[in-house]
């Protein structure tokens, strides 16, 4: 079975952007985690305490590489090499946008990218939501996910009202063709990997 590797800057990025398809595939996934160090330690523990909930609801594993949050540098040749290290046995590399509003998440992406040179993973960018579009997004893969259900029910775990599941699953809804099923939307940076084979075993009927 592929073998998913979802590199992550925050805590709920693993839901808000890509948790359709980390709930369809998440007993094959591991998490990287890049932070859970901020400046407030009541918040340090509740965002973890959500975001351990979450992979154990999805059947998934994890680590953290414990950078400092709103800090990331994408020179740091440790954490590059402790994403390549999980990056070795991944055939799908998930992550954020290089061109990304956010700063921390256009640092980690553009580790991953450093990471998975003359790895034969494929590597997808996600797609954020936010007010901020990132103009130079494709999105060319459109993943149908299994069950909006399941994925408003791990939104609902970190209960954030900037990204509330309607929100989030309004806009999954805009990127379906038909009206009627919910996809996210990928970018792929490298995809040696052939998609219709991924597509085959994951593109499942929508549970509405």
């Amino acid at each position: 079975m592929p073998k998913f590797l979802f590199v992550v800057a925050h805590p709920d990025d693993e839901v808000i952007c890509c948790g359709g398809l980390l709930s369809d595939v998440g007993e094959q996934s591991h998490i990287l985690l890049a932070t859970n160090r901020y400046d407030d330690m009541e918040l340090v523990y509740e965002r973890m305490k959500k975001f351990k909930e979450v992979v154990g609801a999805c059947g998934a594993t994890f680590d953290n590489l414990k950078l400092e949050a709103y800090k990331f540098a994408h020179s740091n040749n440790d954490a590059i090499a402790q994403i390549r290290k999980c990056a070795e046995s991944a055939d799908y590399v998930i992550t954020h946008h290089p061109m990304d509003f956010n700063r921390d998440h256009s640092e980690l992406s553009k580790m991953v990218v450093l990471a998975t040179r003359n790895l034969g993973c494929s590597v997808w960018f996600m797609n954020t939501y936010a007010p901020e579009m990132i103009s130079s997004f494709k999105g060319s893969i459109h993943y149908k996910y299994k069950s909006s259900k399941r994925k408003g029910e791990l939104l609902d775990i970190y209960g954030d009202e900037r990204y509330n599941k309607y929100f989030v699953l309004c806009k999954d809804s805009m990127n379906s063709v038909n009206g009627k099923s919910y996809e996210e939307l990928y970018e792929p940076y490298r995809m040696e990997l052939d998609y219709e084979s991924f597509t085959s075993k994951y593109d499942r009927a929508n549970d509405l």
